[in-house]
């Protein structure tokens, strides 16, 4: 009877957490060496949590063109022990060439993708930039560019979706040099959700829609 009893509890229990809300908030902030990028993830209200920062993005102009330096680390908790990994530079060409590989994974798991879009719900956007050059007719055209990709954004991810809160500001500053962006964003899914999206993205890849190379 106790052990009936203590599975009846255990798949309740497993039922209320597949069709829970993770709550996933995703903080940005590019300032110079103070960049990072904050993920946080909840279930169950706060129940189980699960917290990854990553220092990333030290933006450098060097050499003939722009190039990114790239930091990240790692704790190992068994010991306390700080594993840290650099990378110095990536160019931008290497940048692209990744893009386009993300770009052709996205085409492959197409319906995966869409799938979760079309269930996210999303609670809010803050998306604050400010940016300046010593030239106002630069930082003018900065403006307008900045804008333009900050609509464009929007518009391919969050297009279709209601936002409960949405800000979006960009500050020009015309006395200084500067670049500094913060993001904030909270968007939640059922776990189902995601375990039928990965099952999508898992039969492409069982169909051989991927090619390791």
């Amino acid at each position: 009877m106790t052990l009936t009893l203590l599975i009846v509890i255990l798949i309740i229990l497993l039922i209320l957490l597949i069709f829970s809300y993770v709550v996933i908030n995703i903080e940005s902030n590019i300032y110079g060496k103070d960049s990072y990028l904050k993920i946080n993830f909840m279930i169950l209200k706060g129940l189980i949590k699960f917290n990854y920062e990553i220092p990333f993005l030290d933006i450098i102009w060097g050499r003939n063109e722009p190039i990114l330096k790239l930091k990240s680390s790692i704790e190992e908790k068994s010991t306390n022990k700080k594993i840290d990994y650099q990378k110095d530079y990536l160019d931008f060409k290497e940048i692209l060439k990744k893009l386009e590989i993300i770009s052709d994974y996205k085409k492959i798991y197409i319906d995966s993708v869409e799938y979760i879009l079309k269930k996210i719900r999303i609670k809010r956007i803050n998306w604050n930039t400010e940016i300046g050059v010593s030239d106002a007719a630069i930082t003018s055209i900065l403006y307008g560019i900045i804008n333009i990709i900050k609509v464009f954004i929007i518009q391919i991810f969050f297009g279709d979706k209601e936002v409960e809160e949405l800000y979006v500001n960009i500050i020009p500053d015309f006395g200084k040099t500067i670049f500094k962006a913060d993001f904030d964003c909270i968007i939640k899914i059922k776990l189902v959700d995601i375990i039928i999206g990965g099952y999508k993205a898992l039969k492409v890849k069982i169909k051989g829609g991927v090619t390791n190379e």
